[in-house]
């Protein structure tokens, strides 16, 4: 009913400047527009309301994984644009019927029930994302530790290999001891680098972060010499 009332009161504009149009032709008209406008903005609420399952079964994936986060956040990103352009929808249709036009209330409670949806998607967001964020910072905290593993079993590996060194060549062991070395200090370079990024990405935790550095540092260090 809104629609057709905002049509109508153009059509009775029409009238005024060019008289009288034939009643088919004032029906015919307000009904494609009504028509078209209506379908604009069920397809406009069918949109955001595809985009908001799209982005609650994203949230329902097993995993905060870094997979995962770019489909929540391409899925939010979706639901956000279509509800910014329904609601620019009704806006142009608010300002073209005005406020007393009958039909204002049922538009104003579909956009409210819409606003709910949308609200709740949010909040479901920031849980996801604050959840993803906590796993993700242990997971990198986790693999910058690992590093002093890795160093620690190839400094074995080559204490184990240096016993065999009666039996190389002179020249296979310049190479093995140059390639050793060479590898640890780009582990040592390699930890420092991603040190600084965590410690700018975590600077609640630099400390912690910091400590490991060193130690992996050192071990490579340690190692070469």
């Amino acid at each position: 009913q809104l629609v057709a009332d905002v049509y109508l009161r153009e059509l009775l504009t029409l009238q005024q400047r060019a008289g009288s149009l034939p009643g088919s032709t004032e029906t015919a008209v307000a009904t494609r527009a009504s028509g078209d406008f209506m379908g604009e903005l069920g397809e406009g609420v069918e949109a955001l309301r595809k985009a908001i399952d799209e982005a609650q079964s994203a949230m329902g994936l097993r995993g905060h994984t870094v997979e995962n986060e770019a489909k929540v956040r391409r899925a939010s990103e979706t639901t956000n644009r279509r509800w910014n352009r329904l609601t620019e929808l009704i806006a142009r249709l608010k300002e073209a019927a005005g406020l007393d036009v009958r039909g204002q209330a049922d538009l104003d409670k579909r956009i409210e029930v819409m606003s709910g949806e949308i609200a709740l998607t949010r909040e479901s967001r920031d849980k996801w994302m604050s959840r993803y964020t906590a796993g993700e910072r242990t997971r990198r905290l986790a693999s910058h530790l690992a590093r002093l593993g890795r160093v620690e079993r190839m400094s074995r590996m080559h204490l184990d290999e240096a016993e065999n060194v009666g039996r190389a060549l002179p020249e296979d062991m310049i190479r093995e001891g140059t390639d050793f070395a060479n590898e640890l200090s780009a582990q040592r370079s390699s930890c420092r680098d991603e040190g600084a990024r965590l410690m700018a990405a975590y600077p609640e935790d630099a400390s912690r972060i910091d400590d490991i550095t060193n130690r992996v540092a050192e071990a490579c260090s340690v190692a070469i010499m």
